[in-house]
């Protein structure tokens, strides 16, 4: 280098975080949080942007050099047209460390990753920062919504007077869509499933409802109107300002045809979604006229393929030793399970039994599918028997459970059993997904819900065979091609 360094990097020892202010809105999309540093000759301000529709994430970070009186002054100039909106709070040190701490680490594993100017280039600036300042300070952590609450939420929203207009009837989707609605506030928008903003109406329409739901068309048809009824609701529980309530409203009218198209168009769910956001599969359509660097198969890393076929089975040693012995016909083993929920447990394991019964028994995966759905409930319960003290329904608790085994097995697909997923939910008498019913025994399984999930459980035990099988012959079949 030809030009000096600041003179303050010869005295890093005196370099000090001696102030944390949060700024952030009642809607609660994100917040600011500005470090006040003190430099051996000055000050500066780090400011640190976090979104909590993201999963509470660092966004972007820049490096100010400014006093951070100075920094906090202008921006709450900026926002003083929105007085009453916006609020502005003094943090101590230890909690501004494990905030931003907890939003920087959930960063790391967040894909695609932010990137912008300056972040994650000042991301050591700011860890380097946070090693300086104390320990054991509070930081993101929310209590976990757990099915009940949700359950009773929308019992709420359903008996209120922001429901006047949404259908009660025993044919109606409604009160399943409120509660598919506060699901995925709860469990992929931060946490809170009353937090209801322009953008998380946007992204619940345009993203998280096409990408992560299956229901049939009329459900999916219903859900801006429901979601207005859940938006009233929210923000009159909130205190949220009625202009701040018309903004929201307003939003899910400026999205509602685009979803309406999203919805009735084809379209990638679940994982393939994320592999298609990544660029590593083509856009389901095939159409990629006029984009000549539209990514294909034909272009991809079949390794990145092999991994992930060779992780639903458990990794190269299982993939390799594979074979398609049928799984046996076994009875539910609860020698691991607390004896408190054994007849809980049983009374879940045989509407599962019914289920299947009803569903496959022209098939010939019947039987090893009650096997696997069987393991598989009995993993749930000796991981998290807590689950089955709950007081819940045996049948939404069976529902998800074969919803779990059918995924892990595709077994869900008109052309290859004719048993789809509102079939099933059908036979067991509900509607709309399992997917909710089904966040906290997947956690038990050792799923990072909310994290967007696979649909393998990397076990070949609760695999049948002939998904054992195909899974096999693809896999010889890429590494041929590779």
């Amino acid at each position: 280098r030809r030009h000096p360094f600041p003179a303050w990097l010869a005295r890093l020892d005196e370099i000090r975080p001696v102030r944390a202010v949060q700024m952030g809105h009642l809607l609660g999309d994100g917040e600011n949080i500005a470090l006040g540093v003190d430099l051996p000759a000055g000050e500066m301000t780090v400011l640190v942007y976090v979104d909590h529709n993201m999963g509470t994430v660092v966004k972007d970070a820049f490096v100010i050099d400014r006093p951070i009186a100075e920094v906090v002054g202008q921006l709450d100039s900026l926002s003083a047209e929105s007085a009453g909106e916006t609020f502005t709070r003094e943090l101590t040190l230890a909690d501004a460390r494990a905030k931003i701490d907890e939003a920087v680490q959930f960063g790391r594993i967040t894909y695609p990753p932010f990137e912008t100017e300056t972040w994650p280039a000042v991301r050591p600036l700011v860890e380097w920062l946070l090693s300086l300042m104390p320990a054991g300070g509070e930081g993101y952590e929310a209590d976990e919504v757990d099915s009940d609450q949700i359950e009773a939420l929308t019992g709420r929203v359903m008996a209120s007077p922001h429901a006047r207009g949404l259908r009660r009837g025993r044919d109606s989707d409604d009160a399943d869509i409120v509660e598919t609605l506060l699901w995925l506030a709860a469990q992929q928008l931060g946490g809170d499933p009353l937090r209801w903003s322009p953008v998380t109406v946007e992204i619940v329409l345009l993203d998280l409802i096409p990408r992560k739901i299956v229901a049939d068309a009329a459900y999916l048809r219903r859900v801006p109107a429901v979601m207005r009824h859940v938006v009233a609701f929210a923000h009159a529980e909130r205190g949220i300002p009625k202009h701040l309530t018309a903004d929201t409203m307003a939003a899910v009218e400026e999205f509602e045809s685009q979803y309406l198209e999203e919805i009735s168009t084809p379209r990638r769910q679940g994982p393939e979604a994320l592999l298609e956001r990544m660029g590593v599969l083509p856009p389901l359509d095939g159409d990629t006229a006029g984009d000549e660097e539209s990514p294909s198969l034909a272009d991809a890393d079949y390794s990145f393929f092999l991994e992930l076929m060779e992780n639903v089975v458990g990794g190269r040693a299982a993939m390799t030793s594979l074979d398609d012995t049928p799984l046996p016909d076994e009875p539910l083993d609860l020698s691991d399970v607390p004896g408190d929920v054994h007849d809980r447990v049983r009374g879940v394991g045989a509407r599962v039994d019914e289920a299947v019964a009803a569903l496959f028994s022209e098939h010939a995966v019947s039987p090893e599918l009650r096997t696997a759905a069987r393991r598989i409930l009995a993993r749930i319960a000796a991981a998290d028997s807590a689950i089955f003290r709950r007081k819940a329904s045996d049948t939404g608790a069976a529902a998800a459970v074969l919803w779990i085994a059918g995924s892990v097995n595709d077994v869900f697909s008109a052309s290859r059993s004719g048993v789809t997923v509102g079939a099933m939910m059908a036979a067991f008498g509900l509607k709309g997904s399992p997917s909710q019913r089904a966040q906290p025994m997947l956690r038990a399984l050792g799923v990072p819900v909310p994290q967007e999930w696979d649909r393998t459980l990397g076990d070949r035990g609760l695999l049948v065979s002939a998904e054992r099988r195909e899974l096999r012959e693809r896999w010889e079949s890429l590494r041929e091609m590779g």
